[in-house]
């Protein structure tokens, strides 16, 4: 039997036997919605944001995301190789950007990705028609009003087990794949998703409390400023959770490149993410309504062109520009010995 319909099973009778099924807190009718859902095209959403002149604000939320799916797509990628499977990258991107465009057109929020866990899938006998028959299933459950059933019968605990599976096979892979002596740049890579889901964590306790005598809730300057001077920076876990999988790949990248003595290269990765960290792809961002609000100050001059600054983060970006410097140096030094 497959892994997956296991966990679902399990988790499933689980949640009915403690009670965490049926899902009726999200005020769902399972008998309300099945009939016949025909997609139906619009674009009014495009034009409104055109002419309220919402597109720059849009943008700061848009280009992270999107940056980051291509950069999820190419990873799944290189999982597949890894696993004995190489596709080309080209027109897996660009047919996986049609069908993110497509579903746009129709109403849906959710950029695609290229499918992730291909090592656990193929351990499993999975080959290319399982994919086919997901789209099928999703496309059936979706157009029939059947998904508001499955909801209301399987709650997401149920299945959150497969994605914790699917990580650890992932993970796995690295230490299966590649060689000992990158293992550090391995265990590096996985810190800042790790701050990442320490900070989520933070800022949901955070939310809706009082932080200071200023009366203002939710995350703001000051409480981050108390918490800095009792020893707790979350400060710096927000600048890393902003774009930490940019973040995870430069510094696994650098880690690389110092263990193979490399210096040079180092330098030129330190450089690169010294330039995403300006542009506010990695590490910027601002706290507006008690939360966390990313930051890229080139589209907000768009928007508003009074706007001060042009560095998201400009202390990552000093940093980085550090480092760059002590990794040419290296690299200079080394050149000189015999």
């Amino acid at each position: 039997m497959p892994a997956t319909g296991i966990i679902l099973a399990a988790g499933t009778a689980l949640a009915w036997l403690t009670g965490a099924a049926p899902v009726t807190t999200l005020g769902l009718a399972p008998w309300a919605l099945p009939g016949p859902h025909i997609p139906i095209p619009d674009l009014s959403f495009l034009t409104d944001a055109w002419i309220g002149a919402d597109l720059a604000t849009m943008l700061s939320v848009v280009l992270p995301i999107s940056l980051l799916a291509v950069l999820a797509s190419l990873q799944n990628i290189e999982s597949a190789a890894a696993a004995g499977d190489a596709f080309p990258e080209r027109p897996c991107l660009i047919v996986n950007g049609l069908g993110t465009l497509a579903a746009s057109i129709f109403g849906s929020p959710f950029p695609t990705s290229i499918y992730i866990g291909h090592p656990a899938w193929k351990k499993m006998g999975a080959r290319y028609h399982y994919s086919t028959l997901n789209g099928f299933a999703i496309a059936l459950l979706c157009l029939s009003g059947l998904l508001t059933a499955i909801v209301w019968l399987i709650p997401v605990e149920a299945g959150i087990t497969i994605i914790f599976w699917i990580g650890l096979i992932i993970v796995a892979q690295t230490f299966e794949t590649a060689p000992k002596r990158h293992f550090p740049a391995a265990i590096i890579g996985l810190m800042p998703g790790i701050a990442a889901w320490v900070v989520v964590l933070a800022s949901s306790l955070v939310a809706g409390l009082t932080t200071g005598p200023e009366g203002a809730t939710g995350l703001n300057a000051g409480f981050l400023q108390r918490q800095s001077a009792s020893g707790n920076f979350l400060a710096g876990g927000i600048a890393l959770q902003q774009g930490f999988l940019l973040t995870a790949m430069l510094w696994s990248t650098m880690t690389v490149f110092i263990l193979d003595r490399e210096f040079s290269r180092a330098a030129v990765a330190a450089l690169i993410a010294a330039g995403l960290a300006g542009l506010g792809l990695m590490h910027g961002y601002s706290l507006e309504n008690g939360g966390i609000v990313v930051d890229i100050p080139l589209l907000k001059k768009l928007s508003a062109p009074e706007t001060s600054g042009w560095l998201a983060a400009p202390a990552e970006v000093g940093g980085y520009f550090i480092a760059a410097v002590v990794f040419f140096a290296v690299h200079r030094i080394l050149r000189q010995k015999p």
